[in-house]
């Protein structure tokens, strides 16, 4: 990323959620995720547009990545983490959106800023 980023770039409260997944004994049941250890932070989402969705396939099909979420650094953060952002919308309801971590990097080397390249999983 060429541009320099900035706090006030990072707008979006989202709570970074660690996947947690346990097997179950009970019939029909064979595994429960549950989010553990909520933090709240603040971070930049971004879409990716047509051309760097397309070459995320190209790269690895099996992890395709839609948006791109900027945070500040966060040693912990790994593949069993889930990004997940709340909005109110005008009518008062909300919309609930939830990141799935695909890729981890550094942003300009410092360990000031971590980009994590997401999938939208879910969205309310």
């Amino acid at each position: 990323m060429a541009e320099r980023i900035r706090i006030g770039q990072l707008r979006w409260p989202v709570r970074l959620v660690q996947r947690l997944q346990t097997a179950q004994l009970a019939p029909g049941v064979s595994i429960t995720e549950v989010a553990a250890d909520p933090i709240i932070r603040h971070a930049d989402i971004q879409p990716l547009g047509a051309t760097q969705f397309f070459g995320s396939i190209t790269a690895d099909p099996d992890k395709p990545v839609t948006h791109r979420v900027i945070m500040r650094w966060t040693d912990y953060v790994d593949y069993t983490h889930a990004i997940e952002r709340v909005t109110t919308r005008p009518n008062g309801s909300q919309r609930v959106e939830t990141f799935r971590v695909r890729r981890i990097y550094e942003i300009e080397g410092r360990k000031r800023f971590v980009c994590l390249e997401c999938q939208l999983e879910q969205a309310q």
